[in-house]
């Protein structure tokens, strides 16, 4: 399987004003710089205005938990059907209407109609009433008809058939009052007709069926972005997020400290803006410090964090082309992976930092170009990836410290299949 091209040396790419190239100082941590960002100012930049693509439908309530399940407790309460639209066919999913989705130490998939999560969940973030690790997976009760899931660094949410929409996981990125995090799903007020959903770092977005976008983040409050028209899917990496619009145009906000919201420097975008020289977009991919955009005719252009072995500051703040006869992109983590029309996938190949329950690091690399054969959705992750087979299994491979990949050994250096409770 082939890699990315390889980039062009430093000094041209600077000359051509794509990109600025940095070494680091001594001791400098990227990672550590990245959850440092996430904390700052986050609510204001994914809260962009006060405005909406268009005027709200009416909305009925969401139902609202019960009181008698405090945070952190085992007892799961129901999440409530609301009238909205059926659930998307698998055939006419969006990439904000995964059935499968990873987060930073854990898994979620939807396998025969019901939500499992396996993996790290010292958060809660499995959703399973308490907060013990789980090697394979394990049934979110309370739940009814899940149509859509996805995962932040540790937290999940999940819109159902009927338009509402749940959360769970680590305090601070749900809104949670205790520190230690809710274990069970929680309505989150005032989301209703949702079709689409992503969540990436510590924050979530929301694409209603009117086409507006609404994230939220520790507020729990969940606050419309203004974009000049209305969204046909929605992204969200670590700390930014994307829109891909119905005119074909997209919009990122939040924070650019790698350059992801294409926009040619690093500062934070006080709204929305559109990545420079891109138009005719069909579908997006988002990472944690970088975005993709697929075009039509199938042209794959790629901006934001670029270190392929971390050692450099390397950041493409334009975006640039990157790949051509491109059917469909999926991206998150550190890599991006691109499949041709015959179902064939390039991925750019990264390194990754493997995280043990014991709290030690060290570098592995991860295995982001081994995607099965015949996957018809995958989720990567920042450590570990999974896919989802035609034959409707999961499959699972990379970071395995925490059982997040769902079987073996701590790391998995090929794709192993996750066996389903019968």
């Amino acid at each position: 399987m082939k890699r990315w091209p390889p980039p062009a040396p430093p000094s041209s790419r600077i000359a051509e004003g794509h990109a600025h190239f940095t070494p680091p100082p001594p001791g400098w941590d990227p990672l550590a710089v990245r959850r440092l960002l996430t904390m700052l100012a986050l609510v204001p930049l994914f809260a962009c205005g006060n405005g909406s693509t268009q005027e709200d439908e009416a909305q009925p309530a969401v139902p609202q938990r019960s009181s008698s399940a405090s945070a952190g407790s085992s007892q799961t309460p129901a999440v409530e059907a609301q009238p909205a639209a059926a659930a998307p066919r698998d055939g006419d999913r969006t990439e904000d209407q995964a059935r499968l989705a990873v987060g930073r130490n854990f898994s979620c998939a939807l396998h025969q109609d019901q939500l499992y999560c396996w993996g790290d969940n010292r958060r809660g973030q499995l959703g399973v009433g308490s907060r013990q690790a789980r090697s394979g997976p394990a049934r979110v009760q309370g739940l009814e008809a899940v149509a859509i899931v996805a995962a932040g660094d540790s937290h999940a949410c999940v819109a159902t058939g009927a338009g509402g929409v749940a959360c769970w996981g680590e305090a601070e990125e749900v809104g949670e009052g205790d520190a230690s995090g809710s274990t069970a799903p929680t309505p989150i007020a005032d989301l209703a007709q949702v079709v689409g959903l992503a969540a990436g770092g510590a924050r979530t977005c929301a694409r209603l069926r009117s086409g507006e976008v609404r994230c939220f983040g520790p507020d729990r409050v969940a606050r419309p972005v203004t974009l000049p028209a209305a969204a046909r899917a929605v992204g969200v990496g670590h700390s930014h997020a994307c829109a891909r619009l119905a005119d074909g145009a997209m919009r990122c906000w939040g924070m650019n400290f790698f350059g992801q919201l294409g926009i040619a420097d690093s500062r934070p975008a006080d709204g929305p803006h559109e990545p420079t020289g891109v138009s005719s977009v069909v579908q997006i991919g988002i990472g944690n410090g970088h975005s993709c955009a697929l075009r039509d005719g199938g042209e794959v252009w790629c901006w934001g964090d670029h270190r392929p072995d971390r050692r450099y500051d390397t950041t493409i703040a334009l975006p640039q082309r990157r790949h051509e006869g491109v059917s469909r992109i999926v991206a998150g983590g550190l890599h991006t992976c691109m499949f041709s029309p015959d179902g064939s996938s390039r991925c750019r190949e990264v390194f990754q930092e493997r995280v043990w329950p014991s709290g030690a690091r060290g570098r592995a690399h991860h295995p982001a170009m081994r995607v099965p054969e015949g996957s018809t959705e995958v989720a990567l992750g920042e450590g570990h990836s999974c896919a989802r087979l035609a034959s409707g299994s999961i499959m699972c491979w990379g970071n395995n410290g925490f059982g997040e990949s769902g079987a073996g050994d701590n790391y998995l250096g090929a794709p192993v299949e996750v066996a389903f409770p019968r």
